[in-house]
């Protein structure tokens, strides 16, 4: 029988890659981290003048769509999710080097991993500062320095994550370099440089300026430095989270790479770099899971040799088959009780301890809930199992059908964190890689102001809107209202509504503190997750994506003679 040729698996992973990429990439509202962005290639693409962050390579392509096809979510999220679908196809470029069948390895843990998609959906550099390092590398080894400097441009024009990247890289690489006590070759060609200086200077120009439309794109890219100290000094995600991120997300590559490094099957040289990229995120006070995009790489890439590994040596043995038939069921219904728990932590049946009673001693014994009972009796026959199967047919098969177990096993659950990571899941789900979570009731919130516009001037977008209460509105709820004629009262007070506003949106006040002549109702716009969380929490964070949520609210005011039929009638 004639092999599938592996291209049609490289081309399959493109388009997996792009499935879960770009599948309702536009269903969820752009959360307040995003829409800050979003906001400023809106305002560049109306032709306003605007300070400017330094991801000037998300900034300017999102104006240009903003330009060409209107400003929508969907549209705000493009350039990331084509980057993180175009990065699928990198390990080919590297076959030689890593193997034809590694590569492919590669690009499918690049098109599925929950971190991965993650950060491909959200509307920012981030994506897109990976993807053309990564494209700068291949082509300075490939010897097209003039591409390399291209992409070195707009790998620049990304800012901070770019600038925060070679930080993480260059640290790892020196003190790996000072383990090693021995400096790290490299090689530089002046000919080189100067074949890819003028490009690199092209690019940067009419990148940064967007073609001379947006001219201070190109002083934007240098304020990277001060967002990168600022992002490193503001407290963003807790140590739980963190922790949370990698064992929710991330833990099928890390155990794959960390099982291959130590049974040396990878040589053990990558477990310095990886450790020194996974920690090093972690000492700043600053600390954000997106910080670990970087680690990711090189993460996959040691979980593809080793996954390619175990393949590769699958062969028929009693001890795999038999380890394998009992591995596998007796793992799920561990999985399944531990789900069990998650749901409803504090029921009796999963809280209370059983009483066992010993009638000759006449004592009662208090032993562990049912379901933990379950547990342990299901590890030890477990145990039990396993050990016989070694002590007939060899450990060494053995361990390759537990490691065969646990990755079919957790590859099912890596699957279900990368659905859960686009967002789609659920919508009242706490995602982690960006902490500040898409406003649950930003749609709703969207469509009730629509409908009261319309039904008092004619227009979905033709009444104004006045945001009371706020120095600067949230970016959120800005971006939802983009197409509104807005007002910004930051000094609000409620006597000085004299009536003229039909629409109003404050912060969360008591219904008293407006006039009579105006209804409210609350909007949930924004939330993270507490910076407390407890072991149930965890639990039901891991199975069902569950965490208690900072809320912030704010309230829409309607002046109540809207609904006034003969009013309204007489005032259209």
């Amino acid at each position: 029988m004639r092999s599938i040729p592996r291209p049609f698996w490289l081309v399959l992973a493109f388009l997996l890659a792009c499935g879960v990429r770009f599948y309702g990439l536009g269903t969820l509202p752009l959360n307040d981290e995003e829409a800050r962005l979003a906001l400023q290639a809106w305002k560049i693409a109306q032709g306003m003048r605007v300070p400017l962050d330094s991801q000037v390579l998300y900034l300017h392509p999102t104006a240009a769509l903003f330009f060409l096809f209107g400003a929508h979510d969907f549209m705000a999220r493009f350039w990331p999710a084509l980057s993180g679908s175009l990065l699928v196809l990198l390990p080919w470029f590297w076959r030689r080097q890593i193997g034809e069948r590694p590569a492919l390895f590669l690009a499918f843990f690049l098109a599925l991993d929950p971190g991965m998609v993650a950060i491909s959906r959200q509307a920012n550099a981030w994506m897109p500062a990976m993807l053309n390092l990564a494209l700068c590398v291949t082509a300075w080894e490939r010897k097209r320095y003039a591409w390399a400097g291209i992409f070195a441009a707009l790998a620049l024009l990304a800012g901070l994550p770019t600038w925060e990247g070679l930080f993480l890289l260059a640290v790892s690489v020196g003190i790996y370099a000072l383990l090693q006590q021995k400096p790290i070759p490299l090689s530089m060609k002046i000919e080189a440089f100067q074949e890819a200086s003028l490009p690199f200077l092209m690019t940067l120009l009419l990148g940064g300026t967007l073609f001379f439309a947006s001219p201070a794109g190109l002083g934007a890219i240098w304020n990277a430095p001060s967002e990168l100290w600022h992002s490193w000094i503001t407290p963003r995600a807790t140590l739980t989270q963190m922790f949370l991120v990698w064992l929710g997300y991330e833990i099928f590559p890390f155990l794959l790479a960390i099982g291959g490094l130590l049974s040396g099957i990878m040589n053990r040289k990558w477990l310095v770099p990886l450790l020194i990229l996974f920690l090093l995120p972690l000492f700043f006070p600053g600390r954000a899971p997106v910080s670990w995009l970087w680690s990711l790489g090189l993460l996959l890439f040691l979980a593809a040799h080793v996954a390619e590994r175990l393949v590769q040596d699958l062969a028929p043995h009693p001890a795999l088959i038999f380890g394998g038939i009992i591995s596998s069921p007796l793992m799920t219904f561990i999985a399944l009780q531990l789900a069990g728990i998650a749901s409803n932590p504090y029921h009796p049946i999963n809280s209370q301890p059983l009483n066992l009673s010993i009638p000759f001693l006449q004592l009662s014994v208090p032993v562990l809930p049912l379901r933990w009972m379950a547990i342990v009796g299901a590890a030890l026959l477990w145990i039990a199992s396993l050990s016989l199967i070694g002590i007939e047919w060899g450990w060494k098969p053995l361990g390759h059908a537990l490691a065969l177990s646990f990755s079919l096993l957790l590859s099912l659950y890596t699957l279900g964190s990368t659905w859960s990571a686009s967002g789609l899941r659920t919508r009242d789900g706490a995602e982690l890689w960006c902490l500040t979570q898409a406003p649950a009731q930003g749609r709703v919130l969207e469509q009730s102001i629509g409908e009261l516009s319309l039904w008092h001037s004619g227009h979905r977008q033709g009444e104004m809107v006045l945001l009371a209460g706020w120095a600067e509105p949230p970016a959120g709820l800005e971006w939802l209202l983009r197409n509104h004629p807005l007002e910004v009262s930051q000094g609000f007070s409620p006597a000085t509504l004299d009536g003229r506003y039909v629409l109003v949106i404050t912060p969360q006040i008591a219904p008293e503190a407006l006039p009579a002549p105006y209804r409210g109702q609350a909007f949930l716009t924004s939330s993270r997750p507490a910076s407390s969380i407890g072991a149930a929490d965890m639990l039901g964070w891991l199975f069902f994506r569950r965490l208690p949520l900072e809320k912030a609210h704010i309230i829409l005011w309607v002046r109540s003679d809207l609904f006034d039929y003969k009013t309204t009638s007489s005032g259209r």
